[in-house]
């Protein structure tokens, strides 16, 4: 495909788009989505017993059962 024009003038293009059935104007720009929820319940450990919050994984490939 090649580029051979642009079309720059609105009235123009106003014409194009209707005349092929497509929208003149933009779509209307929905609001941002809310954070993330806080609270998603993935603690592993209470920290306040001194008990990790998520503990260390050995990946050294010490006594695997599946070996």
């Amino acid at each position: 495909m090649r580029i051979i024009a642009f079309v720059r003038d609105p009235a123009v293009i106003a014409r194009i788009l209707t005349q092929i059935g497509e929208p003149t104007q933009p779509p209307a720009v929905l609001p941002t989505r809310a954070p993330p929820q806080a609270e998603l319940g993935f603690e592993q450990g209470d920290p306040s017993a001194g008990q990790a919050m998520w503990p260390q994984i050995d990946q050294t490939g010490g006594d695997d059962p599946w070996d």
